[in-house]
């Protein structure tokens, strides 16, 4: 939403409005949820706080990256001057080109995240399946001490790779 609402309070910009009044119109017409954080700024800066303020309290609330990025660009424009629709141009195709970028890792690695899940059930179903076979010789594996260790280490082995294969498949951007 964050990308929507940047785009359109660049829009309003360039009809003419202050930030100020870009970031009252979001508030009234931003789609929920962030419609309220909106809501909360444009009441903050009503009650009398200055601009650079109320973004420094957004940014501390949110704690989000995108946000983050939007609430420095805005605070670092108004110490530097400079075209302030401008740059929300900017941060709107920054934000674009992040959550495409984001959406192509995650299709990418949706096969490894899959792998993950079968390597993680494929023994239990082995297992089950040899106990239709043989089902004095897994338990075995529950009744005696070698039994219980073997489980354990392939226990640990199987959570061990998980474990690295979720590592490598976790987006990050």
């Amino acid at each position: 939403q964050i990308s929507q609402c940047v785009t359109s309070m660049a829009n309003s910009m360039k009809a003419g409005l202050t930030l100020v009044q870009a970031i009252t119109r979001l508030s009234e017409q931003a789609p929920d949820p962030i419609k309220s954080e909106f809501k909360i700024m444009a009441n903050q800066y009503g009650y009398g706080a200055d601009m650079d303020t109320v973004l420094r309290n957004a940014k501390e609330r949110l704690a989000l990256a995108n946000f983050n990025l939007f609430a420095s660009a805005l605070l670092l424009n108004r110490e530097m001057g400079g075209d302030v629709s401008e740059t929300l141009t900017r941060i709107s195709k920054s934000l674009d080109k992040l959550r495409e970028m984001q959406k192509t890792v995650e299709a990418h690695t949706a096969e490894g995240r899959t792998n993950i899940k079968v390597l993680l059930i494929a023994p239990v179903v082995m297992l089950l399946m040899l106990s239709v076979v043989d089902s004095k010789g897994v338990m075995m594996l529950f009744t005696t001490t070698q039994g219980v260790a073997i489980l354990l280490v392939a226990a640990a082995l199987a959570g061990t790779g998980a474990y690295a294969a979720h590592r490598i498949t976790k987006s990050e951007i």
